[in-house]
């Protein structure tokens, strides 16, 4: 659907563009492809590193938090019959408070807004405009109207690839 969706765009935006430009111009397009830029530029490297860093570190909070709840619970199931009805009830509200507790912190860790995404944002920011100038140095230098991203084509020639540039634009920003 969302691919569908991009190539009407790209094929309604590459429409306009060729409407606008003067008959005797040539429309350059170009593509990237963006996973490889992903995979052989170093600063994703280094962000993917550093966000596996924190979501390990994450995961072992929750599992510390959930090793709690099990051993709380055991220890409950163990002397449930030995202790008053007051007892009970204070240790099995202690018990939900745990479980609360720990959905509130994976949320406030995995879910929207939650610290793993303003973590990967946080990291990609400055990666992905650095990843933009050099796209738009490409394009300007190339004379390219447009420069689509590989994974919202249906088709393209080869030829229209333009990532090894756009990495070498990369390498010469360090």
């Amino acid at each position: 659907m969302r691919r569908t969706l991009i190539i009407v765009l790209a094929a309604g935006l590459l429409a306009a563009l060729s409407a606008s430009t003067a008959p005797a111009q040539e429309l350059k397009v170009a593509f990237v492809d963006f996973q490889r830029v992903q995979t052989e530029y170093a600063d994703f490297q280094f962000a993917q590193t550093e966000f596996d860093k924190d979501v390990e570190q994450w995961k072992e909070e929750l599992a510390g938090l959930e090793e709690e709840i099990i051993q709380t619970e055991a220890e409950y199931e163990k002397q449930k019959l030995l202790l008053s009805e007051d007892k009970r009830t204070e240790r099995e509200t202690e018990i939900t408070n745990k479980k609360i507790q720990y959905q509130q912190l994976s949320t406030q860790i995995l879910g929207p807004g939650g610290r793993a995404d303003t973590r990967q944002k946080a990291l990609l920011e400055g990666i992905l405009k650095k990843v933009n100038d050099a796209m738009a140095l490409v394009a300007s230098r190339e004379n390219y109207a447009v420069i689509f991203e590989k994974a919202a084509l249906a088709y393209a020639q080869e030829k229209l690839d333009v990532t090894d540039k756009i990495l070498q634009e990369l390498e010469r920003m360090q």
